[in-house]
Order: structure tokens, then sequence, then C-alpha cells
């Protein structure tokens, strides 16, 4: 009568057939806020750090992470050479003195301090020698004075490579062969080596070194 028919496509839809759209539109910015969150928290926004460019690869199971190695400063390598020198040995003097070999117990005085060889004996006498009578080739006697040092059983040693237990200032004669280097300490405290040979059986040979450590 007097209402006013309305055609379909006028009709209002049912809110039915527009839920899962609205579902959809949901889901999809759920999904755009996590991305945008989960990217957020990488970068370090939310604990106000910074993600390194590169991080250190923390070693596996079973490996080891690779030690530090640390440089000795210039400082460092110079005190070390400084030591090192200080350990080298100088050598103060280098004397060989020959006696002719003489019937009877003629003694040879040396004192490795002083630049000569002493043939009486003197309170500041250290060593004295002389070939043995008996077996003259092989060995040969030797007597330390005044408190002079050194070790009869240490051969081609130096003074400072002997323990202070082999170093022997007792008196007494001592059989050392000959052509072999022996480390002594003279009263003075100079450290020092000898040799002593008898050579053609004619004469006696006392040779000797001064050291000192610089």
């Amino acid at each position: 009568s007097g209402n006013i028919a309305m055609t379909d496509e006028e009709k209002p839809k049912g809110w039915l057939k527009t839920v899962p759209g609205i579902l959809s539109a949901i889901a999809a910015v759920l999904t755009a806020i996590t991305g945008l969150l989960v990217a957020l928290n990488q970068v370090g926004v939310f604990n106000g750090k910074e993600k390194p460019l590169s991080q250190v690869t923390q070693p596996s199971h079973g490996e080891t992470a690779p030690s530090t190695i640390e440089h000795p400063s210039a400082a460092s390598q110079s005190e070390m050479r400084i030591a090192q020198k200080k350990s080298e040995p100088i050598v103060l003097r280098r004397s060989a003195y020959r006696n002719p070999i003489k019937t009877g117990a003629r003694l040879y005085y040396f004192d490795f301090d002083t630049p000569k060889q002493l043939l009486n004996a003197t309170s500041n006498v250290d060593f004295f020698f002389k070939p043995n009578s008996n077996e003259r080739n092989t060995k040969i006697g030797i007597v330390p004075h005044n408190g002079a040092k050194f070790a009869p059983r240490s051969l081609d040693l130096f003074p400072w490579e002997v323990d202070e237990g082999d170093l022997t200032s007792a008196r007494g004669v001592y059989s050392v062969p000959q052509g072999k280097k022996i480390p002594c300490i003279t009263s003075s405290g100079t450290y020092c080596t000898f040799y002593l040979k008898i050579e053609d059986n004619a004469e006696f040979l006392v040779a000797f070194v001064l050291y000192e450590l610089r």
C-alpha cells in the first residue's frame, strides 16, 4: 500500500558475511605488528643496546677458544736484551806459561789476578801447579791458596756453570787431567779457567783465562 519495496542490491548485507574479512584484516595487522616488534627487539630498541656489527663466534662443544697472545713491549724487549747482555762472559785476560821440567819437586806458583807468573810462594798466591812425578803424562797436581776455589771434577765448564758445592778451596794435591779446561775462582772473586799440559815430556804448560760477567 504505502510501503516502498527495496531491491536485493539495496538491502544491507548481514554481519555474518563480513566477519571473515574482519578476521583476515586483524590477523594481517597483528602479523605486521609482531614482525615490527621482533625487528625492533633485535636491534636493541627495547634494551637500550645496539647489536654489534660482528659478534665473536663462541666455540662449539669440544672446541677451545683461541688464547690471546701478548707480545712484549719495546721496553720489556730492551730489558730482556740488557739482562742477556749482562750474562755474557767477557774475557779480561788470557795467558800461557811454559816451564822446563826439571828433576825434583819444583813448584810453579801462579796468581791469576796478576799478569805475571810467580815462581816463589808468597802470601798473595792463589794456586801452585807441578807435574805429577808418577804419571806426569796424564795427571797434574794443584793446590788452591787463600780461599781460591776450583772444581777438579767439572771439566770443560765455566765457573758460573758449576754448582757451589762442586767448587773446593780445601788445601791438598789434586789430580786433574791434562788439556782439560778446569773452572776456578781466584781469591778476589774473579772467574777463571785453566788447563795444564806436559809438552814433549820437556815443558810444563799452564794456560789460564780470566772472565767477567757483564
